[in-house]
């Protein structure tokens, strides 16, 4: 929807400009930035479901709150005391983490200098300027993807980088 609005806009006012910050470059930006995190959600969702088969374990615990609190004021209105955090409520239920923030967070030094290497390689590869626009997102998708499937396969082999 935004990418019609964005192409609406472009056809009816001045051309998108960077250094006019005009209408349909504020636009652009919005509906290119929101596109992208839907991908990333989208591929963290995948990771999750890819995580969950794997890792049966993971299902194991009950979904009933923890009845167990120690103010018996609260108990009876059924609320939970201030200090009570969503691992409180549900002890047997291990909260979803993020695998590829996980992954990083173990290797961030390797992670930082793939990505450098990557950049690197991508730069003197291709003439970036002149790249028309699916060529770009074709380029950056895969750039993405090598980095975090690096930093996960270290990490599902419980690889650490770290040299101190």
């Amino acid at each position: 929807m935004l990418w019609v609005i964005s192409a609406l806009v472009d056809g009816i006012d001045e051309p998108v400009s960077r250094r006019l910050a005009n209408l349909p470059y504020v636009l652009w930006m919005i509906t290119f930035g929101i596109s992208f995190l839907v991908a990333c959600l989208m591929l963290e969702l995948c990771m999750a479901v890819i995580t969950f088969k794997l890792n049966p374990i993971l299902t194991s615990g009950e979904l009933r709150p923890n009845q167990s609190n120690s103010s018996s004021g609260f108990k009876q209105k059924g609320l939970q005391p201030a200090d009570t955090t969503e691992a409180d409520k549900y002890p047997n239920v291990s909260l979803p983490r993020s695998l590829i923030m996980d992954a990083v967070a173990k290797n961030q030094l390797f992670f930082f200098l793939l990505a450098n290497l990557l950049t690197g390689t991508v730069n003197l590869s291709m003439d970036t300027i002149s790249a028309p626009p699916f060529v770009s997102l074709v380029t950056v998708v895969v750039y993405m993807f090598v980095l975090c499937s690096a930093a996960v396969v270290l990490y599902v082999y419980n690889v650490s980088t770290k040299i101190w």
